[in-house]
């Protein structure tokens, strides 16, 4: 057993008390040896003491005696051999993980368990670890899991009769495609016309975006304008329209259209969304320190009159077999010459199962002023997660 103290003893024949034999142990395992002599029986003899430990474990370890004999003749030996037996708790416990630990989120990987021991591990179990929460996931060698996109932590335990011994926590890195794709703006107040405003792309990506790529609307045509995360442009009356997009080596995303609008125009936002029984009911909401706040509108149409202050206004579409939401958001910019009103349009917010459709299932926000009209669709095919496809129209 590892931890007990143990003495070999190796004795040999010394026949002639002037010419005793050397003895020699290999490998020593310690410095701890004694050597003794027993003329009246004409034997030697050497003890090697030493403390169990799982590192001895199947070590073959010998005696040799030496004999030097009388010059003109050659000397001889006589060598013995004995293997080490110790039982001992699992020890060096490690997690592998096949593929590697890098994998695309949702795709799935075996974790194995490994420990030495003796006897041989006869328990495992798995273990995962949220926060300060930790879970039991699995009680075998090898657990299969899907990588989430969020970062994983897992740790195995390893048991046998003399003991436990956990492995380290291993991580599993999730890779995905850009995500949650939105642009800045900087300075977010007292802009004038021909002044400069500072865009800025933001984007969630695992590995990080690799590039970033910026886009101008003009009508029906797009032109790209430059390969950088930040933008400078000039504030002009012409209704530029502006979106970027975020690459990796997963795939890319583009944010929603930015656009600068005169401040004190009437916006006239307009949900429309396609579903089998039509749309029962609309609602709108304002969004006041993370709170839905209901507004009075039940109507399609929602009239925002002389803008005053930024806020986040969501639709809601409601039929019998559920509802579907969208958003936008509504920057303001005050400036004593030429205010202007700076708005981004955020992908919906999914409340619950999509409307029924025979087709496919969306929801629109129609955002409209007294110079243009804008309109933004935020699709998601029914029935699937993560695939969403934008279309905008009008203006672009």
């Amino acid at each position: 057993m590892e931890g007990t103290s143990v003495s070999l003893i190796c004795s040999a024949a010394a026949p002639c008390p002037s010419l005793p034999p050397t003895l020699t142990w290999t490998p020593t395992l310690s410095d701890s040896v004694e050597d003794s002599q027993e003329t009246p029986n004409q034997v030697i003899t050497s003890i090697l003491n030493f403390t169990a430990s799982h590192v001895h474990h199947g070590e073959k370890i010998s005696c040799t005696a030496s004999y030097k004999r009388q010059a003109g003749k050659s000397d001889k030996s006589s060598k013995t051999y004995l293997t080490v037996t110790v039982l001992y708790s699992p020890k060096n416990t490690s997690v592998s993980v096949s593929p590697s630990s890098s994998v695309v989120e949702g795709s799935s990987v075996s974790l194995t368990c490994s420990s030495n021991a003796n006897p041989a591990v006869g328990r495992y179990n798995w273990y995962r670890v949220n926060g300060e929460q930790v879970t039991t996931v699995g009680a075998r060698r090898m657990l299969s899991v899907q990588v989430p996109a969020d970062d994983s932590y897992f740790y195995c335990e390893a048991s046998n009769d003399h003991g436990t011994e956990n492995s380290s926590v291993i991580q599993l890195d999730g890779m995905y495609p850009p995500k949650n794709t939105s642009v800045s703006v900087s300075p977010s107040s007292s802009v004038v016309e021909g002044s400069s405003v500072t865009l800025t792309c933001s984007s969630n990506a695992n590995p990080a975006v690799k590039s970033y790529n910026w886009y101008r609307v003009n009508g029906e045509q797009v032109a790209p304008v430059k390969s950088t995360r930040v933008l400078t442009v000039q504030v002009s009356p012409d209704n530029t329209q502006f979106y970027c997009e975020a690459r990796n080596d997963h795939g890319l995303q583009k944010s929603a259209v930015f656009q600068l609008v005169v401040e004190g125009s009437s916006l006239t936002l307009t949900c429309s969304s396609n579903a089998n029984p039509a749309v029962k009911t609309y609602n709108w909401y304002r969004v006041n320190e993370s709170k839905m706040v209901p507004m009075e509108s039940r109507s399609q149409s929602l009239v925002l009159q002389d803008i005053s202050e930024s806020g986040l206004f969501c639709c809601e579409a409601q039929n019998s077999y559920g509802k579907e939401m969208a958003s936008i958001f509504v920057y303001l910019h005050h400036c004593p010459s030429t205010p202007t009103v700076i708005f981004r349009v955020y992908r919906y917010i999914r409340l619950s199962r999509g409307l029924k459709s025979v087709d496919d299932t969306y929801a629109t926000l129609e955002i409209s002023n007294v110079t243009s009209t804008y309109e933004v669709i935020q699709r998601k095919e029914h029935g699937s997660r993560g695939a969403q496809r934008e279309t905008s129209g009008s203006d672009m």
